[in-house]
C-alpha cells in the first residue's frame, strides 16, 4: 500500500505547477521552505550556539528611571527575540538601548492593570552598538514582571 503522505512531486521546482493532495486527511499539503532552500531567499539566520541563548525575568518596580533589564557580555551586543510584560497596576513601561531617547527606543506601552502582552518580534532586534545595555522605565504605579528573551553576537 503506497503510503498517503507520499509526496511524487517535486519540491521547489519553478515549473512544477501540481499541488499534492493528502488522500488520508483530506486536506491540502504545503511545505515551508528550510534553512538552506532556494525558497527562503530574503531571510536572515543568523548561526547562534544554543548556550547563547539568554532569558531575562526581572519585576517591575513603579517610578523606576534607567532599570537594568540586560547588561551583555563584554563586547557583545544583545538581540532581542520574544517579549512579555504582565502588569498588576496600570501605568507606561519604556524599554530603550542604552539611552532613553526616541532613536533607541525599543517599545513604550501604556498597560491597564492586570494585562499581559506578547511580543515575539518578526525581525530579532539587536541593539545598536556592542556593550549597550537594555534598560526600562516605569511611569505612575506600573507594576508587574518582563520577561526578555534572545541571544548576545
Amino acid at each position: 500500500m503506497v503510503e498517503a503522505l507520499t509526496d511524487p512531486s517535486v519540491r521547489w521546482e519553478p515549473n512544477n505547477i501540481s499541488i499534492a493532495y493528502n488522500n488520508y486527511t483530506d486536506r491540502m499539503k504545503m511545505e515551508l521552505p528550510e534553512y538552506n532552500d532556494p525558497a527562503s531567499s530574503g531571510v536572515v539566520y543568523t548561526s547562534v550556539d544554543a548556550a547563547s541563548f539568554v532569558h531575562k525575568y526581572l519585576p517591575i518596580v513603579s517610578n523606576t528611571r534607567g532599570g537594568l533589564v540586560w547588561t551583555p557580555a563584554s563586547g557583545k551586543s544583545f538581540v532581542i527575540t520574544d517579549l512579555i510584560i504582565n502588569t498588576a497596576t496600570a501605568g507606561t513601561i519604556n524599554l530603550y538601548d542604552n539611552v532613553n531617547t526616541q532613536a533607541t527606543q525599543v517599545v513604550q506601552l501604556t498597560m491597564p492593570a492586570t494585562a499581559t502582552m506578547n511580543h515575539p518580534f518578526k525581525k530579532p532586534y539587536p541593539s545598536s552598538a556592542p556593550d549597550n545595555v537594555l534598560k526600562y522605565d516605569s511611569y505612575g504605579a506600573c507594576s508587574g514582571y518582563m520577561t526578555v528573551n534572545g541571544f548576545e553576537i
